[in-house]
């Protein structure tokens, strides 16, 4: 499209908005996109105008085909999250990466604090579909043995107690220890 508009041109900011347009290419699947500009000075003569021409070469689209889980022995695929990486959706790294954070951070919160987090994903096939595969690690799960409280001078145990939301015997969950810290 074309548009007129006035004011300094920056190459610092065209150079940032081609930048954020490949990037948002490729976080919708265009992998192969190619995004380049280009400024020509004097434009139609008129001394001190430029045309700014932004150029953009999609290629092809890659969709998810299929996402599987692998290694979760303790937490059902059915208890996650929603994750980013469906199935018939643009593909793209970003959101793998998001969903990488997703999923340890759920099983941090129940008690694995030593779960990883692999993301592998086939090669697109003749229609530019990626079969995703993320495997856990889930590690041991952690339990809650007892908790302690010391050193209250001023403030009675029961106000203290009813504030901590970590049991004895429930799974060791940072998400509790930080609201009790609260």
């Amino acid at each position: 499209g074309k548009f007129l508009s006035h004011g300094r041109y920056s190459q610092d900011l065209l150079n940032r908005d081609v930048r954020d347009l490949q990037a948002l290419y490729k976080d919708n699947g265009f992998e192969q996109a190619k995004v380049t500009s280009a400024v020509l000075d004097n434009y139609e003569g008129r001394e001190n105008d430029l045309d700014v021409r932004i150029s953009i070469e999609e290629g092809p689209q890659s969709k998810v085909l299929s996402l599987n889980i692998a290694g979760n022995q303790h937490i059902p695929e059915d208890q996650f999250p929603a994750l980013n990486v469906v199935p018939g959706q643009p593909f793209s790294q970003a959101a793998i990466a998001s969903d990488r954070d997703i999923v340890l951070n759920h099983y941090l919160n129940r008690g694995f604090p030593n779960a990883t987090f692999e993301a592998s994903a086939s090669p697109p096939d003749e229609q530019n579909r990626i079969a995703v595969t993320y495997t856990v690690n889930e590690g041991d799960q952690v339990f809650v043995d007892r908790v302690i409280v010391s050193g209250l001078e001023n403030t009675r145990p029961f106000v203290v107690q009813r504030e901590i939301k970590m049991k004895p015997g429930d799974p060791l969950s940072q998400v509790k220890m930080l609201e009790t810290q609260k």
